[in-house]
């Protein structure tokens, strides 16, 4: 993947990110429990994967590091 294609997936899971923590948020106001352990997993798999994609947008000798 290009470094255009990982900055436009980053950008996603930014959005993705910003829409579950709202859910999240909305779900803690009902009380159901369920639906915040799945946005929380959701959520920190959003993270795990922007993690990835920043360490893959920075230069070589940074990476490897």
């Amino acid at each position: 993947m290009g470094k255009a294609r990982i900055k436009k997936k980053l950008k996603g899971y930014e959005k993705q990110l910003k829409k579950h923590i709202s859910k999240f948020k909305e779900a803690k106001d009902r009380g159901a429990i369920e639906s915040m352990n799945y946005m929380a997993r959701e959520m920190s798999d959003y993270l795990r994967r922007m993690r990835i994609f920043k360490k893959r947008l920075l230069p070589k000798k940074s990476r490897k590091r």
